[in-house]
């Protein structure tokens, strides 16, 4: 079990107030997403360590996290190092695996939190969606799909109904993310538009 004081100590000695309050955003999200999929205590601890160390290094300069992912042994993409504005999900994947010690499960969310990927961990979805629709983000996308999560978790029976709505909601992020780098011809990490796809069948019920 992670000590989760001990790391919410870490993260805001080295975050600004404004990315340590998103970070707490995320973790409350969290909070209740874990509760929804009802989640163990010992699964809903290693998700809540990785909601506070998820942008543990987004601050940092790229030639740190450059140096810091070389240091733990990996090599990054060409698609990874052009993807400056998610290049802190793999330096913080690193830090996560090695120096916090989460669980390979947890680790791996914080990876693929930014970027996505094809067939997603349910704790990979969780914190994907956790990062997007945390309360203080007041965009009105993020703020759209948070009533369509909540209003759907809370409105499902059982586990399939949850599960299908955050399977939407995956669907949905990735769409606007992907509309949101191309209109302002910024770098799309491939790894986007193929979650996209591997997705697409659960947008029927998009928003």
């Amino acid at each position: 079990m992670q000590d989760l004081d001990f790391l919410e100590k870490e993260v805001v000695a080295r975050v600004s107030k404004k990315r340590a309050r998103h970070v707490m955003g995320v973790k409350e999200e969290l909070t209740y997403l874990c509760q929804a999929f009802e989640l163990s205590q010992k699964d809903t601890n290693g998700m809540l360590a990785a909601a506070l160390l998820h942008d543990i290094t987004k601050e940092d300069d790229m030639a740190l996290q450059l140096e810091t992912v070389r240091a733990h042994g990996l090599v990054p993409s060409e698609d990874d190092v052009k993807s400056v504005y998610t290049f802190h999900a793999l330096s913080g994947y690193v830090l996560c695996r090695d120096q916090y010690k989460l669980d390979s499960d947890f680790a791996l969310a914080v990876l693929h939190h930014s970027t996505g990927g094809e067939d997603l961990s349910l704790f990979d979805k969780l914190l994907y969606v956790a990062d997007y629709i945390e309360e203080g983000r007041g965009y009105p996308d993020c703020m759209k799909m948070r009533n369509f999560v909540h209003q759907g978790i809370d409105n499902a029976d059982n586990f399939k109904e949850r599960l299908e709505i955050l399977d939407q909601a995956v669907y949905n992020i990735a769409d606007n993310t992907v509309k949101f780098l191309v209109e302002r011809d910024m770098y799309l990490h491939p790894n986007t538009p193929l979650m996209r796809d591997y997705y697409k069948p659960h947008g029927k019920g998009r928003l």
